[in-house]
């Protein structure tokens, strides 16, 4: 008897071990804990935009999250406009500082906790809208040094914009299967 359940034992752990093993390799090594849930235009009530705050403010939005704990690292939020021809026309280095009630403000939070959603607003500058120079496209890119997602808005193919981040975030989407 014990010598069957032995045998049966080992056998569990051996079934197991090759199922773990399969699955591993299916897996991306690291998957990519960033993630953009939307992009949309909208109003700010008030944001602060070239060193003064604005009134109703034009702007693209954004919703950020990231996925699993991303522990001490800085991510970024950048935002990059483009014109008809796919030329950049203007870009933000980070989101600025907005409202809708003049009492709650939202930024690039310090510390994100995983599977919240939090907003983000690039305003759609006087620049972006000059005659010449209309934005058709932004791209937004949301990550750190080592992975970062980036989204089209209105929707478009990443690879035919130049953007700093344009190699890491086509190396993620590549290893993860995603179609960014």
């Amino acid at each position: 008897m014990k010598t069957s359940l032995l045998r049966v034992s080992l056998l569990l752990g051996l079934v197991c071990a090759i199922g773990t093993a399969a699955w591993a390799a299916d897996a991306p090594a690291t998957p990519n804990p960033y993630e953009i849930r939307k992009i949309q235009r909208g109003i700010k009530k008030i944001a602060y935009v070239d060193n003064g705050w604005r009134n109703s403010v034009p702007a693209i939005l954004a919703e950020l999250r990231v996925n699993s704990d991303i522990g001490d690292a800085k991510p970024f939020a950048r935002a990059y406009f483009f014109d008809r021809d796919n030329k950049l026309v203007h870009e933000f280095k980070g989101p600025v500082q907005a409202s809708d009630d003049h009492k709650n403000y939202t930024s690039l939070p310090a510390i994100f906790k995983p599977r919240e959603g939090y907003e983000v607003c690039f305003p759609i500058s006087d620049k972006a809208t000059q005659r010449g120079e209309k934005w058709a496209r932004v791209v937004v890119v949301f990550g750190d040094a080592n992975s970062a997602v980036a989204e089209c808005y209105p929707k478009d193919e990443l690879a035919k914009f130049d953007f700093p981040e344009k190699t890491t975030v086509l190396k993620g989407s590549a290893s993860s299967g995603s179609k960014r």
